[in-house]
C-alpha cells in the first residue's frame, strides 16, 4: 500500500472537504456562525427599500422594452460607476414622451432584479469563503495537535505538517479578508441602486 507523506494526506483531504463546500448551489449565509459583514444578513434586496416605499407597478416585462432594456444592463453593469448611470437615465427620459413615468417604473424593475441578481452572488460568494476559512482554521488546528505528538527527532514529518500549517494558515487568511472585500461589494451595491432609483424618481413626473 502506498503511504502518503502527511503533507500529501492532508492537502487530499483538504481537497476533498472544499470540493464539497463549494460544490453546494445554495449557501444560507444567516446559518453559519461568524457572518463577517456589518449589514445584518439578507436573502435578497427588498424593492420596498430601494425605493423608499412601495415602488410603482411595472406594465410589461422590462426585457422586451428595447431602449428600456438598453438602459437597465448599461447602468446596472458593475463597471459603470453610478454617476454614469444617472446620467444615462437622464438622457433617457425626455424621450419616453407620454409614457415617461411608466419606462421609468419598468427600469427600476429592471435595474432592481438584475441588482438582485448581483446581490445574491455576492452572498453565496460570501457563505463560501465563511466555509473555507473554517474549514482551514480546522486543518492548522490538526496541524497543531500532529506537531505536539511527534517526538522532536521526527524531522521530516515535522517540517511537511509545518511547511502544510503555514499554508493554511495562509490560505485562511486569504479567504477572510475576500468575505470582509465581498461585504464592502454588498455595500456598494445597495449605495449604488439607491443612487440610481433616486434619479429614477427625480425624472418621473407623478413623483
Amino acid at each position: 500500500m502506498v503511504r502518503l507523506t502527511p503533507i500529501r494526506e492532508f492537502t487530499l483531504t483538504l481537497a476533498v472537504a472544499l470540493a464539497i463546500a463549494f460544490g453546494a448551489a445554495q449557501v444560507r449565509a444567516d446559518e453559519i456562525e461568524g457572518w463577517p459583514c456589518k449589514r445584518p444578513y439578507a436573502e435578497s434586496l427588498s424593492a420596498e427599500t430601494a425605493w423608499g416605499g412601495t415602488p410603482p407597478k411595472a406594465d410589461g416585462d422590462w426585457r422586451e422594452d428595447k431602449a428600456v432594456s438598453e438602459l437597465v444592463m448599461y447602468a446596472t453593469n458593475p463597471e459603470i460607476n453610478p454617476a454614469h448611470g444617472r446620467e444615462a437615465i437622464s438622457e433617457f427620459a425626455p424621450g419616453t414622451g407620454s409614457d415617461r413615468d411608466a419606462s421609468l417604473a419598468l427600469a427600476f424593475h429592471g435595474m432592481f432584479e438584475e441588482m438582485n441578481s448581483y446581490y445574491r452572488i455576492i452572498i453565496t460568494g460570501i457563505g463560501h469563503f465563511v466555509i473555507k476559512a473554517k474549514i482551514l482554521e480546522e486543518a492548522v488546528a490538526e496541524n497543531d495537535t500532529s506537531l505536539a505528538a511527534l517526538p522532536e527527532d521526527a524531522t521530516e514529518a515535522r517540517r511537511d505538517i509545518r511547511i502544510a500549517r503555514m499554508w493554511n494558515f495562509r490560505n485562511m487568511d486569504d479567504a477572510e479578508e475576500e468575505a470582509g472585500f465581498q461585504c464592502r461589494r454588498l455595500t456598494y451595491l445597495e449605495k449604488k441602486l439607491g443612487l440610481l432609483t433616486e434619479q429614477l424618481r427625480s425624472e418621473m413626473r407623478s413623483n
